[in-house]
């Protein structure tokens, strides 16, 4: 029995991110992996996951990856008075 569409997923930094996608790939003329194709990103729960599937599981390819996470209006309101207080919560975070 031949199994079809095997994913290989990896976890990403985007846990809780409402808005995730892929920039880049390098290197950038890697012609066997195919966004959308054979490489994407998916959401399961909380959690957002590279996955690769046929051939471009086994390429040395590393991916770029913005994640936004959501604000609520009260600390949007905070953070546009003082823009130094978004900073220094993202700094302490590492």
């Amino acid at each position: 029995m031949k199994v079809k569409n095997v994913r290989n997923l990896c976890p990403t930094q985007c846990q809780h991110a409402d808005e995730y996608e892929i920039i880049h790939k390098v290197p950038s003329n890697n012609h066997v992996c195919i966004k959308f194709e054979n490489y994407g990103l998916i959401k399961r729960k909380k959690d957002v996951y590279l996955w690769r599937r046929g051939e471009c599981i086994n390429e040395t390819i590393a991916f770029s990856i913005n994640c936004g996470f959501p604000l609520s209006r009260r600390n949007l309101e905070k953070i546009q008075k003082d823009p130094s207080l978004y900073l220094a919560k993202l700094l302490a975070r590492q």
